[in-house]
């Protein structure tokens, strides 16, 4: 048992990923897809979601709720490309982005700012919805990422 418990701690996600083997057909139709508009608009949704939850992190609530508010307009502009062509990945795919969604609209109610004095701004925070934010953005977060890992695969070839 020991040998195989080590053996399965040693197991990285770099390690797996290098392992993953995608069928050729669906490799090109995936890579197709992330050169196109989908994958556009996944890079959009990224880069929010890396910047709300950058911000989040360092509670920069001000930041955080500008880029909640631009991660909602990438989730309804991806929501309205093309599917990922692979049923089971593009049903975690529109998991993700509803589940970011909801995020967006609590990290949106759980903060306000309002200007305070020349340069200043002044945030109030709601914990308990921004914990429910910080929630969602790290569930959609990871199933972003079970929906498109495979992309990786397919432009290694």
């Amino acid at each position: 048992h020991a040998t195989a418990a080590s053996r399965a701690l040693a197991v990285t996600p770099e390690a797996a990923l290098a392992r993953m083997h995608v069928a050729p057909k669906l490799a090109a139709a995936l890579k197709s897809w992330d050169a196109g508009r989908g994958g556009a608009a996944l890079a959009t949704v990224s880069a929010d979601l890396d910047s709300a939850t950058q911000a989040a992190g360092l509670k920069l609530y001000a930041p955080m709720k500008l880029a909640c508010s631009s991660l909602g307009t990438a989730v309804t502009d991806a929501k309205a490309e093309p599917p990922i062509p692979d049923a089971a990945k593009q049903k975690l795919y529109a998991g993700a982005l509803g589940t970011l969604a909801t995020a967006v609209a609590d990290c949106r109610a759980g903060i306000s700012a309002h200007p305070y004095g020349d340069e200043d701004i002044q945030t109030h925070e709601n914990p308990t919805v921004l914990d429910r934010s910080l929630s969602d953005l790290a569930a959609g977060t990871k199933d972003l990422y079970l929906a498109t890992v495979e992309f990786k695969v397919a432009n290694r070839r």
